[in-house]
């Protein structure tokens, strides 16, 4: 168990990493979210982030996937507390989350795989900022291999079946916690 010194030194460190990738970002005249293949790329702030995973206790967990993970933020902060996964299908976020993961020599594993063609069932919790309704599949997916906790932030779009257990508020999110 870390004490809280040392979690919060990982977490200042976690916060610088994505702080410079976000102004590399800036400096060449981007913004720090655009469309990928299969959805909308965003970042979600760290220390609500973190918030969210100490108030649902994420460290009493066995693993965690982040759906859509992105530059792996999510994921890394996620490690802190578990065993931590994210998945994503493009391949230039999958090597920027893997680079800034790689620098903080977190335990984390990136896949580039589509989460809609992997298997869930092993995930206590999942995670997922929906960029689109789950009326594309996820659902089914979600209904045939959930053993855990899923994690949706924000109320933009929801699941259709699944029922929200518990509603966690941030000072930016808005988190619901679902269960089959």
């Amino acid at each position: 168990m870390q004490d809280i010194n040392q979690m919060q030194d990982k977490i200042n460190s976690i916060e610088k990493a994505y702080r410079l990738s976000t102004d590399q970002i800036l400096r060449a005249g981007r913004l720090p979210l655009h469309s990928t293949k299969n959805g909308f790329w965003g970042f979600s702030p760290i220390p609500d982030i973190y918030d969210l995973f100490e108030r649902i206790n994420l460290k009493k967990s066995s693993n965690f996937i982040d759906l859509g993970s992105g530059d792996g933020r999510v994921a890394a902060i996620a490690s802190l507390f578990t065993e931590s996964t994210g998945i994503e299908t493009d391949p230039d976020l999958c090597n920027k989350a893997r680079e800034i993961i790689g620098r903080l020599s977190l335990q984390v594993s990136i896949l580039n795989q589509d989460y809609l063609e992997y298997d869930l069932s092993k995930y206590d919790f999942l995670f997922i900022n929906p960029d689109q309704p789950f009326s594309n599949g996820l659902e089914k997916q979600l209904l045939r291999q959930m053993k855990g906790t899923l994690i949706v932030l924000e109320d933009n779009f929801r699941p259709l079946i699944l029922k929200i257990k518990q509603t966690i508020e941030t000072p930016t999110y808005k988190a619901n916690l679902y269960k089959k």
